[in-house]
């Protein structure tokens, strides 16, 4: 096995990153337009059970396990059950519904960056419940989200006018997914990645499709062809085939350079947020999404060896 600082990421690795950022990216208009038609819980409710049939039934295509292993020991079977439905219940329906309140109440591309978060929060939670040391680089990142948050206050006036809210939803939502992502990785569940995560989609669209049958009587009717497509995307496209070709290259590459790599996502979220919603990209909008970047980095980046 080659030295990961030294040998060279395979092409096929670097295009698929960038199909992930920008999906990822196109995701958070998608998202925005899905909310014209539909509540926030019956579009992510919707959405996750599209994605969990597909990467489930990608899963049983390839021939992978569907069940956790039962370990010889009943209780061992139980266990990962109630952990797949923790965490399914953390990422993919708490955040799932705070980030969709956000996205309908802030730009697509502030959101993404918010959302995206999650890698800084996690971090936060190593050093609180596990004892891990505090490095320089990990408060330095901090600094610079706070700084980053600030910088769209700026460039968003009317933030602090009714959107705070949506901030607030978007920042809570990407701190409860790096509960989730902690808890994922203790698990340690010896299943495909494409059934923990389908699996964890499933268990989130219950109480989201449950709460949404209740306070949404739309979702019984069938929704208009801009809120059907942007089901079809964000389920098929960002639920299915970002998270196979995401999961593909953390398998090729280290982890830092596979998470890194996605951190282009925020710039299509602007990119695609100004061409298909008009949203306005202002020059404080640039500064945040560098500091954000910035402290995502130095979180995921390993340190230099002397």
């Amino acid at each position: 096995m080659g030295n990961p600082a030294t040998d060279r990421v395979p092409l096929n690795s670097v295009l698929m990153l960038l199909a992930v950022s920008a999906l990822w990216g196109a995701n958070w208009p998608a998202m925005k337009i899905g909310l014209t038609e539909l509540s926030p819980f019956a579009f992510r409710g919707l959405v996750n059970v599209v994605g969990a049939a597909g990467l489930l039934g990608l899963t049983w295509a390839r021939g992978g396990a569907l069940l956790p292993p039962s370990d010889d020991r009943p209780q061992g079977r139980r266990r990962a059950w109630m952990l797949l439905a923790i965490c399914g219940v953390i990422n993919f329906c708490g955040f799932g519904a705070l980030i969709m309140f956000g996205v309908e109440l802030v730009g697509s591309g502030r959101a993404a960056a918010l959302g995206n978060l999650y890698p800084v929060w996690a971090v936060i939670l190593a050093v609180a419940l596990f004892g891990e040391r505090l490095r320089w680089q990990w408060a330095l990142a901090v600094l610079l989200c706070v700084g980053g948050v600030l910088l769209f206050f700026i460039a968003d006036p009317q933030a602090l006018d009714g959107r705070l809210l949506g901030f607030g939803y978007l920042i809570l939502g990407s701190m409860l997914f790096a509960v989730g992502t902690v808890l994922v990785r203790m698990a340690r569940l010896q299943m495909p990645m494409s059934a923990i995560v389908g699996w964890q989609e499933a268990f989130g669209a219950v109480p989201l499709l449950a709460i949404a049958l209740v306070v949404d009587p739309g979702i019984r009717q069938l929704p208009g062809t801009a809120s059907l497509l942007a089901i079809g995307y964000v389920g098929i496209f960002t639920g299915i085939l970002s998270f196979w070709m995401y999961f593909t290259v953390v398998a090729q590459v280290p982890v830092a350079v596979s998470t890194v790599g996605v951190q282009l996502t925020p710039v299509f979220g602007f990119l695609v947020g100004a061409l298909l919603l008009n949203e306005t990209v202002r020059l404080p909008d640039i500064g945040a999404l560098l500091l954000i970047g910035t402290a995502v980095y130095l979180v995921v980046a390993p340190p230099r060896r002397r």
